[in-house]
């Protein structure tokens, strides 16, 4: 595994989760008795190569997040790490309006000598050790980065526009051959996302509400194209309360097989 470069991991937690629910913050939602937030941050931990994490939290809400590192960093799991030396250092910041503004938030944070930045959504807590490896092998051969992403499979329909004799009704059926869906991790040189920053913020006003992911970002700066690493479909982001119930099965299913 590449580890002689100084990589950090940016973890989005601060949006609302408002499809999961407008009270309970899915982030601290319980599968199979650990949080989605701790699963994420310990399937992450798996790469030993991250030297450290920043936390981007909603405004002012820090303390369950941190105590939620605390205990994850004192299990026995992660016993090892600490046994090693190797635990990783752990930076909290404030998020933003969106998710690109809590991004480059947590840009703003990382160590000025952090190389690679592996942006990876706080709510896919299935992330598996091998994506991680081959989404960052990708990263240092790419101008840009490289992203985790699964071809699309399903028959893609786009609706007429919302009009009275219209409404909900297929105008025509989407070619699927190249279209992809985008996952995290995705990994950028920190440079690199930096000056696509840079580029967006001169011409689109804060915070970027219509960009979705870093990678979109990377293109509508006209920066060297982002490269695609085919993922796993089991590694889903958690949004609404059905993806927690599936988390759970999913759960029985790897643990069956000896994965907890």
């Amino acid at each position: 595994m590449p580890q002689q470069l100084k990589i950090y991991a940016l973890i989005p937690a601060g949006g609302s989760g408002s499809r999961y629910s407008e009270t309970e913050n899915k982030l601290l939602a319980p599968i199979a008795g650990k949080t989605v937030f701790s699963r994420t941050i310990a399937a992450l931990m798996q790469y030993t190569g991250i030297a450290g994490f920043v936390i981007v939290h909603p405004p002012g809400v820090k303390g369950p997040y941190q105590q939620e590192i605390e205990h994850l960093v004192l299990s026995q799991k992660a016993q090892d790490l600490v046994n090693a030396g190797a635990v990783p250092e752990f930076i909290y910041t404030d998020g933003g309006k969106s998710r690109c503004a809590s991004v480059y938030n947590g840009l703003s944070a990382l160590p000025t000598d952090c190389d690679l930045v592996v942006i990876h959504d706080a709510a896919r807590p299935f992330i598996d050790l091998e994506t991680i490896v081959e989404v960052i092998k990708a990263a240092q051969k790419s101008e840009s980065g490289a992203i985790a992403a699964i071809k699309v499979v399903n028959t893609l329909k786009k609706q007429h526009a919302d009009t009275p004799s219209r409404a909900k009704t297929i105008e025509k059926t989407i070619a699927r051959d190249k279209l992809w869906q985008a996952q995290t991790p995705q990994v950028f040189w920190k440079k690199t996302l930096e000056k696509a920053y840079k580029i967006i913020s001169a011409v689109y006003t804060a915070p970027w509400h219509t960009v979705t992911d870093d990678a979109q970002l990377i293109e509508l700066a006209s920066l060297p194209p982002v490269s695609l690493v085919e993922g796993k479909a089991g590694n889903i982001k958690i949004t609404t309360p059905e993806d927690t119930h599936l988390a759970n099965s999913y759960i029985r299913v790897i643990s069956e097989n000896g994965v907890t």
